[in-house]
């Protein structure tokens, strides 16, 4: 978490900032929105849109589950990039910071 509370202080106040994931429970709850309104304080606007001129974080692994019959079997994989034009703007041992252009 201390890498996502790093990149997100790079961010300007009062920025877009784009999460895919947002949706369902998280429309509300989302883990931007936690971090953000308890601790960063930058006032972001978090939305699953994506606008150009938002700012994305995309973690360079997400946890894969696969079933077996006893227990699940998790592995890490890269996660693949946004389908989108985006400049890279910093880059942690955990995630990248890109601005959608």
């Amino acid at each position: 978490m201390a890498d996502t509370v790093a990149i997100i202080n790079q961010i300007p106040v009062g920025s877009t900032l784009c999460d895919p994931a947002k949706k369902g429970k998280r429309k509300e709850h989302g883990q931007y929105d936690y971090i953000d309104t308890f601790m960063t304080k930058r006032e972001l606007k978090i939305t699953n849109a994506c606008p150009s001129g938002s700012y994305y974080i995309q973690p360079k692994f997400k946890m894969a589950i696969q079933m077996n019959d006893l227990f699940p079997i998790f592995t890490l994989v890269k996660t693949p990039p946004l389908d989108r034009p985006m400049t890279p703007l910093l880059e942690t041992p955990e995630a990248y910071l890109y601005k959608i252009e």
